[in-house]
């Protein structure tokens, strides 16, 4: 009989971040992984749909604390507009709940469960950090995006937010950086203007694939 796992650390993350990251999950795809939202131990958010991405450091803010492995986690609710920290306290080694609070004394605290999904063989979370390309494509003077899938920029950091849009990679992803206060968490968008959703360790530009709405 398998031993008991131990609990993983409480930590805090920053409430902005985790809702963004949901924006750009995927819902009833067969693709499992990305509907849910990953927390490295390293100090990154992040979250992909297959046709965009959404990836935010947090290493370095002052919140940041406790996480001591890589998490995938399936919320069982949609993480309000309003929150700006988000508590996660674990009941066993998989299950847990999140307390979203806010500054704004109007704001009640929500409880919001959440489970930890294991990644296996076969079945594994993107990775996003390769699809954050530096170098911008030679003679891109065109690229197909879906009207839907531009809709995420406002999604993901509001709609009043100032962004900068650069085209990266040898398809010419589109690249979003927001500006102003989102810039302390270095958090880029990319949405894909092709469709594919093949991450592999060995590509030199990584892609994403169309996805139902």
């Amino acid at each position: 009989m398998a031993g008991k796992k131990n609990k993983p650390n409480n930590f805090v993350v920053d409430g902005r971040l985790m809702r963004a990251a949901q924006a750009c999950t995927a819902s009833k795809d067969p693709r499992e992984m990305i509907q849910y939202v990953c927390i490295s131990k390293d100090g990154f958010v992040s979250a992909t749909n297959g046709a965009v991405a959404f990836r935010a450091a947090m290493k370095d803010l002052e919140m940041f604390s406790g996480v001591d492995q890589q998490h995938i986690i399936d919320f069982h609710a949609k993480i309000p507009t309003w929150a700006e920290q988000i508590e996660f306290e674990w009941t066993d080694d998989r299950t847990g709940i999140a307390r979203v609070t806010s500054m704004d004394e109007k704001k009640k605290d929500r409880l919001v469960g959440f489970e930890s999904i294991e990644e296996t063989e076969e079945n594994r979370f993107p990775n996003i950090a390769r699809v954050i390309d530096s170098t911008p494509p030679k003679n891109t003077k065109r690229v197909g995006i879906s009207a839907g899938d531009m809709t995420f920029a406002g999604k993901v950091f509001g709609s009043a937010a100032n962004l900068m849009m650069e085209l990266h990679g040898s398809n010419g992803n589109m690249m979003f950086t927001p500006l102003g206060r989102w810039e302390m968490y270095d958090a880029k968008l990319v949405i894909s203007s092709q469709s594919m959703l093949d991450i592999e360790d060995d590509d030199p530009v990584s892609t994403f694939g169309a996805h139902d709405d």
